[in-house]
């Protein structure tokens, strides 16, 4: 007997509970993962079948699985600057400091 979402998965053509996971060989096989469905097989009829599951049947909804995927990447610490980062942004404000001096010291730039 397999639990999914607090419900138990029972094979739709015999009722029986004695069912697994079937392994993922075949090529409806993605058709089914892109649907949030996993292919599952009955251990007493042999019989394979989809049931819903996945990653946003446990938590309810797509929408809420997606809010706090986004919650947590908001909460991450922002990266570190990296050092050859850090020289460049040096660079292009000597630069810009450079010219804002060569203006002022052009003759009729400064006024």
């Amino acid at each position: 007997m397999i639990e999914d979402d607090g419900r138990t998965i029972a094979c739709p053509a015999c009722g029986s509970l004695r069912v697994r996971p079937s392994k993922r060989l075949k090529p409806g096989d993605l058709a089914l993962a892109l649907k949030l469905q996993r292919a599952y097989r009955c251990r007493q009829c042999r019989r394979r079948f989809p049931v819903r599951t996945g990653a946003f049947s446990r938590s309810g909804n797509l929408r809420a699985a997606l809010r706090r995927r986004v919650r947590r990447l908001m909460n991450r610490r922002p990266e570190r600057v990296g050092r050859h980062t850090l020289v460049v942004l040096l660079g292009a404000a000597a630069l810009v400091a450079l010219f804002l001096y060569w203006l002022a010291r052009m003759p009729g730039g400064g006024a």
